[in-house]
């Protein structure tokens, strides 16, 4: 009995130390979606003022119509994998899978596939919304625009 005893506390103790030792839920976890994006006024988005009205809104319409963006949504789960949908159109859905993991300080999630990697560099987080940048660097005048996502389960 003295045994049985003995083994039952240490294992309730072994149990209680696991448990507060577990690491903490990764706050990414659930659904997003696609919400704004920004373009920053450095680089490229300096020249903004200086296109005019109805250009900027032609770019503006052709940002939130692409299909790398809007009607977008990814999906962080437990397990490390992502799954990432858009929309293009009514009959247009690309999904893509894969791994992501969040740098522990939060300043980056970082996205593999079979084909890519992809870092999102973050710029502001909270449990309802996140927003990472992306420049595209392929021109003279780098353009940065920041894209933000919101909680959309579990709220």
């Amino acid at each position: 009995m003295g045994t049985l005893l003995k083994s039952s506390g240490i294992l309730i103790f072994l149990f209680t130390t696991m448990s507060a030792c577990e690491q903490p839920e990764d706050p990414f976890i659930g659904s997003w979606e696609y919400k704004k994006y920004e373009v920053q006024e450095k680089g490229a988005g300096s020249l903004a003022e200086l296109i005019p009205e109805n250009w900027r809104a032609k770019v503006n319409n052709w940002i939130e119509d692409g299909r790398n963006h809007t009607q977008s949504t990814i999906t962080f789960k437990p397990d490390g994998t992502y799954i990432e949908k858009f929309n293009g159109g009514p009959d247009e859905i690309t999904i893509i899978r894969g791994q992501y993991s969040v740098m522990a300080d939060r300043s980056q999630i970082n996205l593999k596939t079979t084909e890519d990697q992809y870092v999102m560099p973050l710029v502001r987080w909270s449990d309802s919304s996140f927003t990472y940048k992306k420049e595209y660097g392929r021109f003279d005048i780098p353009l940065n625009i920041e894209f933000t996502y919101k909680r959309v389960y579990p709220r």
